[in-house]
């Protein structure tokens, strides 16, 4: 499980000793040992990428070894200079300075030494993925991992395009459709497409995105629906009063219903 930040920034020497001690801390997922402050550009670039484009972020901890044993590093003032010189360049799409930062450092007692964590956030899936040298690393095994098909690539961003955090994208996109009468170039059908994926992929491991697949299906035919009665109006040149007719009226507060019914078993589901 990763760290919160917040918690990290509170530690003192005995905390993290405690926290290492224990069984299920482990260089996975979230967490990357460095006995020394390895700033090889390569290295380093992959590290960055492959934190920032994983769900979570994760934790590169300075001055402890492999098998969690601490050693310390020789302090250094200029240490989140010298690592913005490096991973500000080469990595395409950028990874902000503000989605990194040395959270903590922690002097060793009776020694002129320190540890230093640094934590790199998730970035938004707005500026995913992060490549270096034409790849797109990915946290894997507690190691950088290159992906390198292509497949996997889109379902992994695919799937963090609608995590739980992007709650309020989704949201907007779909508030779109229930004020689409005159504006119906507004809603954007790819993001319509690619949600329809992610529902149906959730819903071969979990039973719950069965049911909301379901609904999410009633949403997309009954505003097929409203469009078609719409396109029948205009082509025999009725009035554009048919889009507030009794019956637009009607499917549209129908349509309202099960949109909001959509989003209360989104957020059930991913537990908000």
């Amino acid at each position: 499980m990763n760290l919160n930040p917040n918690t990290i920034k509170n530690w003192n020497y005995k905390e993290l000793k405690r926290w290492l001690q224990d069984l299920s801390t482990q260089e996975a997922l979230f967490y990357e040992w460095k006995s020394t402050v390895d700033l090889s550009p390569d290295n380093l670039r992959k590290l960055f990428c492959s934190f920032a484009n994983t769900q979570g972020g994760g934790a590169i901890f300075f001055g402890i070894t492999n098998n969690k044993q601490i050693i310390g590093v020789k302090p250094d003032n200029d240490l989140t200079v010298k690592i913005n010189r490096i991973v500000s360049k080469n990595i395409f799409q950028p990874i902000s300075p503000r989605n990194w930062a040395i959270v903590k450092g922690i002097r060793i007692p009776k020694a002129r030494k320190a540890i230093y964590i640094l934590y790199i956030y998730p970035s938004l899936y707005t500026e995913k993925p992060h490549m270096f040298n034409e790849k797109v690393y990915i946290r894997e095994n507690g190691e950088c991992k290159a992906i390198t098909d292509g497949r996997i690539l889109k379902k992994l961003f695919l799937i963090e395009r609608f995590h739980p955090e992007h709650i309020k994208q989704l949201e907007m996109e779909l508030e779109k459709i229930q004020r689409c009468r005159f504006n119906p170039d507004e809603i954007d059908v790819m993001y319509l497409k690619e949600l329809k994926s992610y529902l149906e992929e959730g819903s071969r491991k979990n039973e719950q995105f069965r049911e909301i697949v379901n609904k999410f299906s009633d949403i997309v035919n009954l505003y097929e629906k409203i469009k078609k009665e719409q396109s029948i109006g205009i082509t025999k040149g009725e009035n554009i009063s048919i889009l507030n007719g009794d019956d637009i009226t009607g499917y549209f507060n129908r349509l309202s219903i099960k949109l909001n019914n959509f989003i209360k078993k989104f957020k059930e589901i991913h537990k908000l």
